[in-house]
């Protein structure tokens, strides 16, 4: 026993003896440096510096994916799945309503304003102890938060279209939401009825526009009609005129011929040529008559169904009416400049109340419609059939051309085939300054 107690004595003894050295070792091989000190700052730094790049990245994709969202409003096929059929929120009959209807609109939003109900803090502050301040600094914290509101709103109002109506909506309302989560911290929030008055001026701004260019459109076209008119009425004048005139004349070499033959009765050939000046004189007659009462009928014209298979396609036709004596004349006109072919002419179809038929065809046919805004465009997706059908039922006397000949189209295919085509030659005569 004695010798087992001796050992652990000698060992402690021994461990107490060296202990020293140890410590002294250790010290020495892995006491802290400097320069290890150093390296743990500059990692720890390194470290902080990836946290925060971290963060930017964070941030940049969170922005780009907005700016995605953003970009993909103005894609086209995007535009029209989410836009679909607008429904407008005000129904006025003129420009001016619009137009009163949004200073209305604005003069509400200076009255929120004004107010302070557009924007309110729900909180009293204080700055270093005083309430007053605080009342200032949250007036500057209002008049910021509206106006950066006001300034999005307006510059995205003065953009409004048909194809971004929806996608600026969508604007507006996001940028509410992200002013009033900037100032969650100082309580401070756009009211919703402010938003709601902003929506409405941008709807207004957009149903101002369409009512403008409608209004825009109805006037060109009352002016066209116009010109249309005038043009009719000089030529029916015309042809009254030239009528009377060669009625004139007509009866002056029939009294000619009938004193000549009252000096020589037996005259074979003065008897013929007085038929046949009797005869002119009649036709003579009938044609001043003609265009006498034409002139009078104020309502009188032509309704035309032409088509234009090189420029539109086939089984499209165009409906139209022109009071014109000869309504050639304005068929050719349509196909001169605004078309690269001419049209074939199906059906020209006189009547005495030519608006008034023009009309019923339209109605009859407007689910046929191609352009559905502007119906004034007068053109027509629907078989010929179809409209000889319903023009016989109003005139049984028409006569339909089915056959769309389309000369120049089928010309032009033809040298396109062949990798030809043909030299403008200018005309001397030509004004070039209308070039």
């Amino acid at each position: 026993m004695s010798t087992t107690t001796d050992i652990v004595l000698i060992i402690c003894s021994t461990i107490i003896l060296i202990s020293p050295f140890i410590f002294i070792v250790w010290f020495l091989r892995y006491r802290p440096s400097k320069k290890n000190h150093f390296l743990q700052e500059e990692i720890y730094r390194k470290e902080q510096e990836i946290n925060l790049k971290k963060q930017e990245i964070k941030q940049i994709n969170e922005q780009l994916n907005t700016i995605r969202y953003e970009l993909s409003g103005y894609d086209s096929e995007t535009i029209l799945l989410d836009v679909g059929l607008y429904k407008p929120i005000f129904s006025f009959d003129t420009s001016e309503e619009y137009k009163s209807k949004i200073q209305e609109l604005r003069t509400k939003q200076n009255e929120l304003v004004k107010s302070g109900n557009a924007c309110i803090c729900q909180n009293q502050w204080t700055v270093d102890g005083s309430r007053k301040k605080g009342l200032a600094m949250t007036k500057d914290q209002v008049n910021l938060a509206l106006r950066a509101f006001n300034g999005e709103c307006d510059g995205l109002v003065s953009k409004v279209n048909s194809r971004n109506i929806t996608q600026l909506r969508s604007r507006i309302e996001r940028s509410f939401e992200y002013i009033n989560k900037l100032n969650v911290r100082n309580a401070i929030s756009i009211q919703p009825k402010y938003l709601s008055l902003k929506i409405q001026e941008l709807m207004a701004t957009y149903e101002y526009a369409i009512k403008k260019e409608e209004e825009r459109a109805e006037q060109a076209r009352i002016k066209e009609e116009m010109r249309e008119e005038i043009r009719a009425q000089r030529e029916l004048e015309k042809a009254k005129l030239d009528a009377e005139k060669a009625q004139k004349e007509a009866e002056r070499e029939l009294e000619h011929a009938r004193k000549l033959l009252a000096k020589d009765q037996t005259n074979i050939e003065l008897q013929t040529k007085l038929a046949e000046l009797e005869r002119k004189y009649q036709e003579a007659v009938e044609k001043s008559q003609r265009a006498m009462s034409q002139a009078q009928l104020t309502r009188s014209g032509h309704v035309y169904v032409i088509s234009n298979i090189g420029s539109f396609g086939e089984n499209i036709f165009k409906i139209g009416m022109t009071r014109r004596l000869e309504p050639l004349d304005r068929i050719r006109e349509l196909g001169d400049a605004s078309v690269p072919f001419s049209f074939d002419v199906h059906a020209l179809i006189y009547s005495e109340n030519a608006p008034t038929l023009e009309n019923e065809l339209h109605h009859v046919f407007a689910e046929y419609q191609l352009n559905r805004v502007n119906p004034r465009k007068e053109f027509f997706r629907v078989p010929l059939e179809r409209i000889a059908e319903e023009v016989r039922k109003r005139n049984a006397k028409i006569e339909f051309t089915m056959l769309a000949e389309a000369t120049e189209y089928y010309q032009s295919l033809a040298l396109e085939k062949e990798h030809q085509y043909i030299d403008v030659i200018n005309d001397e005569n030509e004004d070039l300054s209308e070039e």
